[in-house]
């Protein structure tokens, strides 16, 4: 169509000269401007019917064809990437070094939910005490005492749970404030060490710009790195005094582990212990409910504790993103060898089986990484304090919570043995081994027990 578009419009001044040539009266001059002014539009309305050729050509004669095409954003993106690479690259240069700090929207949802909470829990606290008021004027003698301190008792804690949700939700709206804070000043840095990093990139000759470049990338890193810990100061200053709703703490499921020599280690997988018995998972490896029911917010469902965890880690998104990465990677690490037709919840399933137990190793081990062991158990321990699902047999969830558990504090373990500076691909490896190895748990075929992994009682493990 491009090429019939500049044809067509070759035979206009072609007409032009033959219908001046043809009358060679004086007026002939005048007429032929004058049909060619008319004539111009009417060949170009002409073509007009056939959307490809009559558009180009008007365009094509007013030459405005950069300008039009720079309105459909290509040209313009063209031009404008020489100039948004270099900063663009910088970026990307100093976030490997320090990742930049999520927004506070995610926190600020959180804590509109906390409120709600509070909100509702208050709201049923009262309702109840005015109900019980009313039921013990007409009910007397020991029973009813009794009765009546427990439900005094219950207001207190109900009106306790109020308070302390909006506690967490004033924190958390702070730790957003914080949040963003930080951002701000992280652009101002960003923006002053890009300036200097694209001066060297034009000025400096080669060998001392990849010098100079390194060395601006790296101040700026460090400062940002700075900033952080300022923020992430401010963010747990914001969250002192705050009560803890976690009845329970987790401390004894890796206090046993804790004694394992990291000194002059070579192999951690090897060094783990064989994993408990049914019975001790059962004992050992449980956890009690949060005391509200979840928070859901941003398609994602938290327990209390795990969202307050993840609220004191500073970065709640950078949870998020491990824990969708820890999701995926177990399907390419085990891969159901009939395909995906596998039987549901074993080869071809992701729950209770070596991908589940890969799944959690996985998670817990980035979170350690990145925010050190004592946070990461309490965003692990705190995501596994959700009810039990209704209608469900109470010893299948309560072997489901053990294992979780446990593979858990596994890869927490694996984590501090290999340092935070290990690859992910030797974390990841690892973890393979440690599941391969019989070193973490999951459940037998027909989940009526918990077993070692690699065995022959989950899905058989690809060699």
């Amino acid at each position: 169509m491009a090429e019939e578009a500049p044809g067509g419009a070759a035979p206009a001044p072609e007409a032009a000269p033959a219908e001046q040539e043809a009358p060679a009266e004086q007026p002939a001059p005048e007429a032929p401007s004058e049909q060619s002014a008319a004539e111009a539009p009417t060949e170009q309305e002409a073509p007009s019917g056939d959307a490809a050729q009559g558009e180009p050509e008007p365009e094509g004669d007013a030459a405005p064809p950069p300008a039009e095409a720079g309105t459909e954003g290509e040209p313009a993106e063209r031009k404008a990437t020489p100039e948004e690479d270099a900063p663009s690259e910088f970026r990307e240069a100093v976030h490997a070094q320090e990742p930049p700090v999520a927004p506070g929207e995610a926190m600020r949802g959180v804590a509109d939910e906390l409120d709600k909470a509070g909100e509702r829990v208050t709201a049923t606290t009262e309702e109840g005490t005015r109900a019980w008021a009313e039921t013990g004027q007409d009910w007397r003698g020991a029973p009813a005492d009794e009765a009546g301190r427990r439900a005094a008792g219950l207001a207190e804690d109900g009106r306790a749970a109020g308070e302390l949700a909006t506690s967490v939700a004033d924190a958390a709206r702070a730790s957003a404030g914080y949040a963003d804070q930080a951002r701000a000043a992280d652009e101002e840095l960003l923006t002053q060490g890009e300036g200097d990093w694209r001066l060297a990139r034009a000025l400096l000759p080669e060998g001392e710009r990849e010098v100079a470049e390194t060395q601006v990338t790296a101040s700026t890193a460090e400062a940002t790195r700075r900033n952080h810990a300022a923020a992430q100061a401010n963010i747990r200053q914001a969250w002192e005094g705050i009560g803890d709703p976690v009845h329970q703490a987790a401390g004894n499921l890796t206090e046993a582990q804790h004694a394992l020599e990291r000194a002059g280690q070579e192999d951690p997988v090897a060094s783990l212990p064989a994993p408990p018995s049914d019975e001790d998972l059962l004992r050992d490896y449980q956890v009690e409910d949060d005391w509200l029911p979840p928070i859901r917010a941003g398609g994602h469902t938290f327990t209390w504790s795990e969202a307050l965890a993840s609220l004191e880690g500073g970065d709640p998104a950078r949870h998020l993103l491990m824990e969708d990465t820890a999701s995926k990677a177990p399907l390419q690490v085990f891969p159901d060898p009939d395909g995906e037709e596998g039987p549901l919840g074993g080869r071809g399933g992701t729950g209770n089986n070596h991908r589940d137990a890969f799944r959690h190793a996985y998670w817990n081990a980035l979170m350690t990484n990145a925010f050190g062991e004592q946070s990461a158990a309490r965003v692990g321990t705190g995501h596994e304090r959700r009810p039990d699902e209704p209608g469900q047999d109470p010893m299948f969830e309560a072997r489901a919570e053990a294992m979780d558990m446990y593979n858990n504090q596994i890869g927490r373990q694996l984590a501090e043995s290999l340092g935070p500076d290990v690859s992910d691909q030797v974390l990841r490896g690892a973890i393979e081994r440690a599941v391969r190895e019989g070193k973490l748990v999951v459940f037998n075929g027909d989940y009526s027990r918990l077993v070692p992994s690699g065995g022959a009682e989950d899905f058989p493990v690809p060699g």
